[in-house]
């Protein structure tokens, strides 16, 4: 069930960082109250953000060691539908080895098991419309495949582009990766966040209906936020997002993948952590035939 993988992106802990406390320990102390996924957000690194630039990744294979039973993800910004981005890229690169490094199972060729979620915050980036768009589309396809032949899945986070955008350019990509011996459902997908729909400068869509439309197969990580009239909330609870009807359609579809808080930082974030957890869980109990959790 997914909510059994909850977890946490590490920006929640950015006022701790802020403060020189180490992201290592605040992400074992997460680990040791329960949370078993963990999205390492650029920006909120800690300690760790020099590996991005270049930085030896071996000290992020001591976290994961001492967290045995946590899913790891790195997430980075990258301005991939805006222009062409190399697999050369140094940020694309260190970001990739780190999340190798942070993946402790086996991986061979064609069996991707680290994770590099991306996303593009170029405000009015060119998209579908665009005439150079099958030109992005090739270079986003050399970036997937590099990442997918290192071991390497990857995700696409909607935020300042429209779901239905995003979606469609993964659909494109999943002939393109299969032919070079990958399957594109598990290796490549959307990293789904309701909250983003209803806060896009450009384009906001429905919850509810965006996520009807989506299949379990779509979405390789799930993010869990909240606003009210659009300010971020420090803890998930009732407001913009119906998390009722999102949690339903997103369990009946048998989505079981990571499901991570991307709550607002604060002071009190071990407090509103459990606050949102007892929320979303309190939720999950009330959906018909779900058992307790």
């Amino acid at each position: 069930m997914f909510v059994d993988s909850l977890g946490l992106v590490t920006n929640v802990f950015r006022r701790q960082l802020d403060g020189g406390d180490s992201l290592a320990e605040l992400v074992i102390e997460a680990y040791r109250r329960g949370i078993r996924a963990f999205e390492l957000r650029q920006g909120a690194l800690g300690e760790y953000e020099c590996v991005l630039h270049g930085a030896s990744a071996t000290a992020l294979s001591r976290l994961a060691e001492q967290c045995p039973e946590a899913e790891f993800n790195v997430a980075i910004e990258l301005p991939i539908f805006a222009r062409e981005v190399s697999q050369l890229d140094p940020v694309f690169m260190n970001a990739r080895e780190a999340a190798l490094a942070l993946c402790a199972r086996p991986r061979g060729i064609h069996e991707a098991t680290a994770h590099l979620r991306m996303v593009d915050l170029t405000l009015g980036a060119p998209l579908l419309a665009s005439a150079a768009f099958a030109a992005q589309l090739d270079c986003l396809d050399l970036l997937v495949n590099d990442a997918l032949a290192s071991g390497v899945r990857v995700s696409f986070e909607h935020a300042l582009q429209p779901a239905r955008v995003v979606r469609e350019v993964i659909r494109r990509l999943g002939p393109l990766i299969e032919t070079n011996g990958f399957v594109a459902g598990g290796n490549l997908g959307l990293c789904y966040d309701p909250c983003n729909l209803v806060n896009s400068p450009l384009e906001r869509e429905d919850p509810i209906a965006v996520t009807a439309a989506l299949s379990a197969d779509e979405v390789l990580m799930f993010h869990i936020k909240q606003s009210h009239q659009g300010a971020p909330l420090p803890y998930v609870a009732e407001g913009d997002v119906d998390w009722p009807g999102v949690l339903a359609l997103i369990a009946a579809m048998g989505y079981a993948g990571p499901t991570l808080l991307e709550i607002a930082p604060s002071d009190d974030v071990w407090g509103n952590v459990e606050r949102s957890r007892a929320y979303v869980t309190g939720v999950i109990q009330q959906l018909p035939g779900r058992p307790a959790v």
